[in-house]
């Protein structure tokens, strides 16, 4: 694992969809949500601005503004299985896609988690535009990270120009603590954070 260079630090712009229909989630939609096994759990729900919907027989507050419609339909079934249901099979339909003069300030990067944090996986994540969206910031606004996660050890694999895949150590509890930086992300990066190890 190699330390990472100035050069990694430098941001570059990150392309938005034009297409509203593969923009992620984001408030003001409104979500249509089916689940199979029992209806009444189910219904319209509209994006409130602190981008959740409220579920009260899930959530009550269920997070969603960023998220891919599949995404948000991974993480409502993920809910209903840890909380209500042995199995749970969710269907999401945007019925309204906010207009996106509404976010005309924010751009969408995509995110991908991996390792011993709340939330692994994929993520679309608004940020405002110009700035910067770094790793740990990223994985605080997915929830952080989970129990035995080794922040001191985390790493970001990136394929650099020639197509090599580079993995660059990352520190977060030092980021935490404000005594490093937090490494921007670039177009397919992938934020890896290990589980602790205990001596015994």
């Amino acid at each position: 694992m190699e330390q990472a260079r100035p050069d990694d630090y430098a941001t570059t712009p990150r392309p938005t969809a034009s297409n509203p229909l593969y923009q992620p989630i984001r408030p003001g939609d409104v979500l249509e949500i089916t689940v199979q096994e029992d209806p009444s759990l189910g219904g319209s729900f509209t994006v409130r601005a602190e981008g959740h919907i409220l579920m009260p027989n899930v959530g009550p507050r269920v997070s969603v503004a960023g998220m891919s419609v599949s995404g948000a339909e991974q993480h409502i079934k993920r809910l209903l299985e840890q909380k209500k249901l042995r199995t749970a099979t969710v269907t999401l339909d945007r019925v309204f896609i906010a207009p996106v003069s509404a976010m005309a300030d924010k751009e969408q990067t995509l995110v991908y988690l991996t390792g011993k944090v709340a939330r692994p996986g994929q993520h679309m994540l608004s940020t405002e535009i110009g700035a910067p969206l770094g790793a740990y910031e990223a994985i605080m606004i997915t929830g952080g990270l989970s129990r035995f996660a080794d922040g001191k050890n985390a790493h970001v694999m990136r394929q650099d120009a020639g197509g090599i895949r580079r993995k660059i150590g990352l520190n977060l509890d030092a980021v935490a603590q404000g005594a490093a930086r937090d490494l921007p992300l670039r177009k397919g990066d992938i934020v890896v954070v290990p589980e602790k190890v205990f001596g015994f």
